[in-house]
């Protein structure tokens, strides 16, 4: 089944305001940059929650560091290094089925040392179905899920009853369709369109998609 790659963006004022009308700067105000990783994460988390969602609260919260590595003749022989920027991805139970996930990719040009580190104020929202290596270098884009409607089905009527389930800001082109959900639970909520909509053949949540092209590959440890 189709994947499209991660088209997600960092919470901007123009999201912060489409979320919470009135509040975008003290929004960024509050998490840019934070002391508490733990408020700072639970802040994002409620940030992406579609409006009258109620509050999710930080249960527990781990760090995880991800990272490509490639392995490169640099003139002395086969030499294995870190390829890209390295990623932190805290993992929060939010009481959910899944786990809320909150990516903070390095930044180029910050000198030496992190003072500030972590810098909550660019980051991306993942749901993180367990912390298997594989669903942390691959984690889901929180409240993004894409799926496929039968030839011959109108578009408008298939639009207008997917937004009477659970779904919102749906498009279809062709047969393929895309939208938004409730993030962290987008497995559920794809289960509920494909058992309710005879017109759907198949549901998904969307993922990150990566290069995997080189050799050892993508890793992902726990810090904290």
């Amino acid at each position: 089944m189709p994947t499209t790659a991660d088209s997600s963006a960092p919470v901007t004022s123009a999201l912060a305001a489409m979320l919470h009308p009135g509040d975008e700067g003290a929004f960024h105000a509050a998490i840019a940059p934070a002391a508490d990783p733990r408020q700072a994460v639970e802040a994002w988390i409620n940030a992406g929650l579609p409006q009258g969602a109620p509050a999710l609260q930080v249960r527990s919260l781990e760090l995880h560091l991800v990272r490509a590595f490639n392995t490169a003749d640099l003139g002395s022989g086969p030499e294995t290094v870190v390829v890209g920027e390295p990623e932190f991805l805290y993992v929060a139970d939010v009481g959910l089925a899944a786990r809320a996930g909150l990516l903070l990719a390095w930044a180029n040009g910050i000198g030496a040392g992190v003072p500030t580190f972590p810098e909550f104020a660019n980051a991306k929202l993942r749901t993180i179905v367990d912390t298997q290596p594989r669903n942390l270098i691959f984690p889901l884009i929180a409240g993004e899920w894409i799926g496929s409607i039968r030839a011959g089905t109108d578009p408008q009527a298939a639009k207008a009853a997917i937004e009477g389930l659970a779904a919102y800001d749906v498009t279809i082109s062709g047969t393929f369709v895309e939208g938004k959900c409730h993030p962290f639970m987008e497995a559920e909520i794809c289960a509920q369109l494909e058992a309710g909509l005879d017109f759907l053949r198949y549901a998904e949540p969307n993922r990150v998609v990566r290069l995997v092209d080189f050799s050892p590959g993508w890793d992902a440890r726990r810090l904290c």
